[in-house]
């Protein structure tokens, strides 16, 4: 009985950590974890990604440009910030990513869904911004059992991005941990989060996230592209057309 209780205390005390960022939009710290949540179904969400002229830019700059309420880094990129994976924005996609020996999976975001792919470069149809990650962290609303990659890069504890999605689709989850394995990274999505999949995006110097109006963690590097999300009356939607 007394174990119940401490559980309940705990789960009302984390509960109650949530701070609202923006209608819709929360922000926790949980130890060395930053986490967002995001309701994709709020009318006042809108989840963007990287257009072709903002490549190379840091984290607060393209959060600045749009006005963003949370942004992070996204795909692992080149010495010339080209994306490893497929990228797209507003406009479409604009790059198709890099011949490499392992299979990225996608993230394809639009009007009221995110949804993370696995091994495929495939867009949806109806997605308005796509970011490449690798690898698949949570699947089925479970951990990843074997992650894979060198012990180095699964095992070693170092700044982490990772974009999860709750079981009924109507949440999203932007994280970075300070200094994490990828495994646990993966148990961290699970147990604190219940997300239901995950992905791992580019971490190291890259891992950064802006919550409100500041960078609330990370180096703010400059980064091939980036996952945010802005306030309804801030979405410009493909602003490369309209300029035309």
């Amino acid at each position: 009985m007394r174990r119940l209780l401490l559980l309940l205390l705990f789960a009302t005390s984390a509960f109650a950590q949530w701070r609202s960022v923006a209608p819709g939009v929360a922000h926790q710290r949980i130890g060395n974890v930053h986490v967002t949540r995001v309701d994709l179904k709020h009318a006042n969400t809108k989840v963007i990604a990287t257009a072709k002229s903002e490549r190379g830019m840091t984290v607060s700059a393209f959060a600045k440009k749009h006005r963003a309420i949370v942004a992070v880094n996204g795909d692992y990129f080149d010495e010339q910030h080209w994306p490893i994976g497929k990228a797209g924005g507003a406009c479409g996609v604009w790059w198709e990513g890099k011949r490499i020996a392992r299979r990225q999976g996608l993230v394809s975001a639009g009007a009221g869904r995110v949804e993370i792919q696995r091994n495929t470069q495939s867009a949806r149809g109806w997605a308005r911004g796509a970011v490449s990650g690798w690898p698949l962290l949570v699947d089925g609303c479970k951990a990843e059992r074997q992650i894979p990659g060198s012990d180095h890069f699964t095992r070693v504890k170092v700044p982490r991005t990772a974009v999860a999605t709750s079981r009924d689709g109507k949440t999203l989850y932007l994280v970075v941990a300070e200094a994490m394995t990828l495994p646990e990274l993966a148990q961290f999505l699970v147990r604190e989060l219940g997300a239901c999949r995950a992905m791992n995006l580019d971490g190291g110097m890259s891992s950064t996230m802006w919550v409100g109006n500041a960078v609330v963690a990370g180096s703010d590097i400059a980064v091939g592209n980036h996952l945010a999300v802005v306030g309804a009356a801030d979405y410009s939607g493909c602003a490369e057309r309209k300029s035309q």
